[in-house]
């Protein structure tokens, strides 16, 4: 299956599973950013459903594939180099 970057994942949904990627519990992220944890769920579940995913690795694993996060990075922070 191949996915498009233009999948329409926005930023927060991308960042979301960036952070999944580095191996981060919901509860983690939704504090890192400043959100309830079913705000986090809710993005990751709005991914999955734009990657057509099966499970939440399975939606990483697309993201990291199709481009749209790279090295566990969203796309806009690597392009801009706000990634170190």
């Amino acid at each position: 299956m191949h996915v498009s970057v233009s999948s329409g994942l926005t930023p927060r949904e991308r960042e979301c599973l960036a952070l999944i990627a580095q191996g981060h519990r919901v509860a983690h992220i939704a504090h890192q950013l400043g959100v309830a944890s079913v705000t986090v769920e809710f993005h990751l579940k709005h991914a999955r459903t734009k990657l057509d995913a099966r499970t939440l690795p399975h939606a990483v694993a697309l993201a990291l594939t199709s481009g749209q996060i790279v090295g566990a990075v969203p796309v806009s922070e690597a392009m801009s180099g706000a990634a170190a």
